[in-house]
């Protein structure tokens, strides 16, 4: 018949015409108490979920209107989660032994910049140097990088600052026969370049002493969590961009142990 409506029974008590819809699961009741019966036996909440899908057909203003305020409301949220991150940051303190490790590299006549990286990178979990403040030196981690094609590199720890390069070098390459023999281009008596490695990859390199000791080659100079140094035949300097030799590490007449 035109003009004829569609009633639709309750849900829950079959009995009464269906006035109310649940705004979470859209079930039809007719009444308060088929509603709380609703609620109880299908443990509803009632609440409508605020990021469920609404057909377009049954998109009305007021879908738009909340639909703006729960957007405002994560702006709110994620505004505030954000502050609080940085207020916890800029809270966090770094161990003692490296703020202990930073202060010894700032003061002179070392005069090193220090640059640690975020935790859990690579390079921090690798770093062991510490400031022993009864000996009132520093004990480096030390990256040693051999030759050029097909490079070996060696990381090692507790080196004191104050040991010759070339004598950390050679005791590294003279550890055993096997290691010899694979770095004998590079061993003592051979020619061959000690070169500081640039805390960025376009800086230049800078050209050590071999009797310079791991202090004095380290003066002014920038170190991102422990030092690099690149053993190398001296023939194949020229592929690597060099600091002017003005501009180099202090010699060993510079600077007093």
């Amino acid at each position: 018949m035109v003009g004829a409506t569609t009633t639709l029974a309750c849900a829950v008590c079959s009995a009464g015409v269906a006035r109310y819809r649940c705004p979470k699961c859209q079930q039809r009741t007719c009444s308060v108490a088929c509603v709380k019966r609703h609620k109880l036996d299908a443990l509803c909440d009632g609440v409508r979920s605020r990021t469920g899908f609404v057909a377009v057909r049954d998109f009305s203003d007021r879908q738009l209107v909340d639909d703006f305020a729960f957007l405002e409301e994560v702006s709110v949220i994620r505004g505030r989660s954000d502050r609080e991150l940085r207020t916890v940051s800029s809270r966090r303190k770094q161990p003692v032994f490296l703020n202990k490790l930073a202060s010894a590299c700032k003061s002179s006549p070392r005069q090193i910049d220090l640059r640690l990286m975020p935790p859990g990178m690579t390079r921090r979990r690798l770093n062991r140097s510490i400031f022993d403040t009864a000996a009132s030196k520093i004990f480096w981690s030390l990256g040693l990088v051999f030759g050029t094609a097909d490079a070996e590199s060696i990381t090692l720890h507790r080196i004191d600052e104050d040991t010759p390069i070339v004598d950390i070098v050679d005791r590294v390459i003279n550890r055993d026969a096997v290691t010899r023999h694979r770095l004998s281009k590079l061993s003592e008596g051979t020619t061959r370049a000690f070169l500081l490695a640039p805390a960025v990859g376009t800086a230049p390199f800078r050209r050590l002493s071999p009797s310079m000791t791991l202090r004095q080659a380290l003066v002014q100079s920038v170190v991102v969590e422990y030092p690099i140094i690149h053993i190398i035949e001296e023939r194949d300097s020229g592929t690597f961009r060099l600091a002017d030799r003005n501009a180099s590490a202090p010699t060993t007449n510079d600077i007093s142990t």
